[in-house]
């Protein structure tokens, strides 16, 4: 395992995305995202070295999003969870207005929930998810923000492929169910692999030397003459 501050973890994932192929902007967005799962003590390393992973053997237009009324789906057959994270966020106005959407196979889905609570900050509102059985609740008026069925967050957190689940303000979930606490000193592990993956991604983001930064740069240059 490697350990990583926050800022460390949200450093390289920005950088990860940014080498996957993201704007910038959605690369900050993933920056946010890594520092909400760290305080949530979810291994959000993992998740943005399978989400680019994945997004990597598409195109560009293979991860835009499909909207036929309130069902989302993308061009692939699948959503890319950053991109649809950013979109909801987009249009949270659809969900004040009461309605449901469904986001059909949703890879790497729990990258979504960093953003459904900042809907929830900005309608303050609760907002609701369900998939299969499992349900979780965003509420980013209470300092614990999330609360879910009992086996949702293992679920979300160690499931990289996709998954289908609906997203709503309806205050249709009663069950009682987990919250889901915080750390008060966020630190980040990950597996060595997952770590050299997004690596390998960053690395891409850099330019390459050549001989004009060699000579400017610090160091001897082409002498070394003590």
């Amino acid at each position: 395992m490697i350990d990583f501050s926050s800022n460390e973890a949200a450093s390289l994932v920005k950088l990860a995305a940014r080498g996957a192929g993201y704007p910038w902007g959605v690369a900050e967005e993933s920056a946010y995202a890594s520092r909400w799962f760290a305080n949530q003590e979810i291994d959000g390393l993992s998740l943005f070295a399978a989400l680019f992973s994945w997004s990597d053997g598409h195109a560009a237009a293979d991860l835009s999003i499909r909207c036929e009324g309130d069902n989302w789906s993308g061009q692939s057959g699948q959503l890319c969870s950053l991109l649809t994270g950013c979109a909801v966020n987009d249009f949270a106005d659809l969900l004040d207005s009461g309605r449901t959407l469904v986001l059909e196979h949703v890879v790497c889905a729990a990258v979504l929930l960093p953003f459904l609570v900042q809907v929830s900050s900005e309608l303050q509102k609760s907002v609701e998810v369900r998939w299969g059985v499992e349900w979780l609740v965003c509420d980013a008026a209470k300092p614990e923000a999330i609360t879910s069925s009992e086996h949702a967050r293992e679920e979300l957190s160690s499931h990289h492929t996709s998954i289908t689940l609906s997203i709503s303000c309806s205050g249709s979930i009663t069950e009682s169910g987990k919250t889901w606490s915080l750390k008060s000193s966020p630190r980040v592990s990950s597996d060595v692999s997952v770590v050299q993956t997004l690596r390998q991604f960053a690395h891409r983001t850099y330019a390459p030397a050549t001989e004009q930064s060699r000579l400017s740069g610090a160091g001897a240059g082409t002498s070394d003459n003590d």
